[in-house]
């Protein structure tokens, strides 16, 4: 009979070969997912801006982006998830767009419940993409940030 501690090992140990083989590409190609695992079983979670599968619901803080090509009056910069302080992305930093108000408020910190969605953009027939957006579902902070009725695009 096997020890438990030595099963559990055995176990990790065979979870972080098969991660490190998918993530290297290692004897793999493209895989098809059908869409029913990601949202039923939990076999498959898509991963969002924050580092949790979308559509669960966090809590974010952070504030109004500053002025770019790729920010707007709805795009978030935040730097806590569920409390914690995070890393800044160094390949796309840590913003997202925020789906269910006209603006964020500038100059003050703005603390959120709510969760990321994923939506098609572009044409069927090319240059299309998964954009990853946020839905607020609760304001904690400013009292001044007024969430619209979201409804899917």
């Amino acid at each position: 009979m096997i020890k438990p501690s030595l099963l559990r090992f055995l176990t990790v140990l065979g979870l972080i070969t098969v991660t490190a083989t998918a993530v290297a590409g290692v004897g793999s190609s493209k895989q098809s997912v059908d869409f029913h695992d990601i949202h039923r079983d939990g076999r498959v979670a898509i991963i969002g801006h924050f580092g949790i599968p979308i559509g669960k619901t966090v809590t974010v803080e952070g504030a109004l982006a500053k002025p770019s090509k790729v920010s707007n009056d709805v795009t978030l910069h935040f730097t806590k998830v569920n409390g914690a302080a995070v890393e800044e992305d160094k390949k796309w930093g840590s913003y997202i767009q925020v789906s269910n108000v006209d603006a964020l408020p500038k100059d003050e910190t703005i603390v959120v419940e709510g969760y990321e969605f994923l939506s098609w953009r572009g044409s069927a027939e090319a240059n299309w993409h998964l954009e990853v957006e946020f839905v607020i579902t609760k304001v904690i902070s400013p009292s001044n940030l007024k969430p619209n009725q979201w409804t899917p695009q």
